[in-house]
């Protein structure tokens, strides 16, 4: 996949930004991912790999020997991205400005929260694998303390959304049991109760089963149902069985294209 914004350089070889999926092709795309993302670019995006592709591919030499030169001073590692924003001429000074401010409000976070932050932002890219890596990280790194616990909940709740969107449903199980021992949180006692129903091999515990009253058991059977018949409605759902119910060759043969599109979709998320 690519992001093409304001393309004029002819660039042989675009420059991979990994947690994105994504090539880039100019400075200006660049700027892009650096103004959308902060959290994933702070600390880790300009490196020897990023000076080369400046140098080599977008003949910006002057810019990646200042970049290089702030990187080796060891200064304020968020003033090299405000550069590269500032060079692409793609956002106002107004942006910049309140760019800056993003960041330093995040410099302010402790570092297990920063860690969250990032594999949230992860996670709303979908790449629930990554995002998983990160919050089991965070778990392990961190001594929890009563005063962590809501912070350690929050936590194993994320990383139980990350295994349910994997359908590791076992595992989201367990996460999602640790953040409800927590946090008493009614969010996760929903999640326990309907991954009971997502995976037949799973049984809901006593203890969550007779903390759920009637009127929440209505509800969330009602929103669970409500999801089911709305994952039936989907276009893309129907075409797939009308492919299947002609059983033509073209039929076939596009019900397994699209097959492959979903396994690469899910290889991308783990």
């Amino acid at each position: 996949m690519s992001l093409r914004l304001c393309r004029s350089e002819q660039v042989k070889n675009p420059y991979y930004v990994g947690f994105l999926g994504i090539h880039v092709y100019s400075v200006q795309e660049m700027a892009y991912v650096i103004y959308h993302y902060p959290l994933l670019v702070m600390d880790r995006l300009v490196d020897e790999r990023l000076l080369d592709f400046l140098r080599e591919e977008l003949n910006l030499g002057f810019l990646a020997l200042k970049l290089e030169n702030w990187k080796k001073s060891g200064e304020d590692p968020d003033e090299m991205l405000v550069l590269l924003l500032q060079e692409s001429d793609y956002y106002s000074q107004g942006e910049i400005a309140e760019y800056k401010q993003t960041l330093a409000a995040y410099r302010k976070q402790k570092p297990e929260e920063m860690k969250k932050l990032c594999a949230d932002a992860v996670f709303g890219m979908r790449q629930y694998g990554k995002a998983a890596r990160l919050y089991r990280e965070i778990l392990e790194e961190s001594g929890e303390t009563q005063a962590d616990r809501m912070f350690t909940a929050r936590v194993w709740n994320n990383l139980g959304a990350c295994y349910g969107r994997m359908f590791l449903f076992d595992k989201a199980y367990d996460a999602f049991e640790k953040a409800y021992n927590r946090s008493g949180s009614r969010e996760c006692l929903r999640s326990l109760y309907w991954i009971e129903k997502l995976d037949s091999r799973i049984v809901l515990g006593e203890r969550f089963r007779a903390a759920v009253t009637e009127a929440e058991k209505a509800d969330w059977d009602a929103a669970f149902l409500g999801a089911q018949e709305q994952a039936g409605q989907s276009e893309l759902v129907k075409q797939v069985e009308d492919w299947f119910r002609e059983g033509t060759a073209d039929g076939e043969k596009a019900a397994a294209e699209l097959i492959e599109t979903w396994k690469s979709e899910y290889r991308a998320m783990v």
